[in-house]
């Protein structure tokens, strides 16, 4: 795949952790299907209620940065968040605010691990924001928004990568939810062989509700 984040898109299809995609990996990252850890999920809202017009909030964090490079994790630097364009995230009234965290889990096995004698490789990926922002009283909003992706143990011979952000321009539904897109793009290599990508799609909002998924 080329550089920079991937068909935003398709990725932000509407999907749900029981949509992932059970492809087969090649030989050498063969293991056992990906596991999927979510806290905190709020009520997600399963109909598609009219969106504010685009444009009506910001995100002031909108780069691409690497979380993960060469098995070692890069924290977030920026905090991204979804509010009206008009105000800064700590112009709201956040009386309310509670922290949120979804976090997806991919595991690969060896021949070691199968073995005994070496454990599986395993990266945790996923995102913690703050949310229950009310400007002037109204909407539900969020911020200190960050992304995460952590190698727990990685087999011999074996790198990961990843990359990930946010959109500029969050959404907010008819009772005045925000909502925030984001991806993440995990890479694996093994000996040197071509780097294998992964494609994930994150959206959190203002009420607390939160996915993450793989495209």
């Amino acid at each position: 795949m080329s550089d920079g984040h991937p068909d935003l898109e398709a990725l932000l299809a509407v999907r749900s952790p029981d949509d992932l995609d059970d492809a087969t990996t090649p030989w050498f990252a063969q293991g056992p299907p990906v596991t999927v850890d979510v806290f905190d999920t709020g009520a997600w809202c399963t109909s598609d209620p009219p969106a504010a017009p685009v444009g009506s909030l910001v995100n002031p964090c909108s780069a691409t940065v690497t979380l993960l490079e060469a098995n070692e994790s890069r924290p977030m630097q920026e905090r991204a968040a979804a509010v009206p364009r008009a105000a800064a995230p700590d112009e709201l009234d956040w009386t309310e605010e509670r922290e949120h965290q979804i976090e997806l889990t991919k595991q690969w096995t060896s021949l070691g691990a199968s073995w005994g004698v070496a454990a599986p490789s395993v990266v945790r990926l996923g995102c913690v924001w703050t949310s229950a922002g009310r400007w002037h009283g109204h909407g539900r909003y969020l911020r200190d928004a960050y992304l995460y992706a952590v190698a727990d143990t990685t087999g011999l011979g074996q790198r990961y990568g990843c990359t990930g952000g946010f959109l500029p321009e969050p959404t907010q539904d008819s009772a005045g939810v925000a909502e925030l897109h984001g991806w993440l793009r995990l890479s694996w290599s093994e000996h040197g062989a071509a780097p294998v990508t992964y494609d994930l799609g994150v959206a959190v909002r203002g009420d607390g509700a939160g996915r993450i998924w793989e495209a």
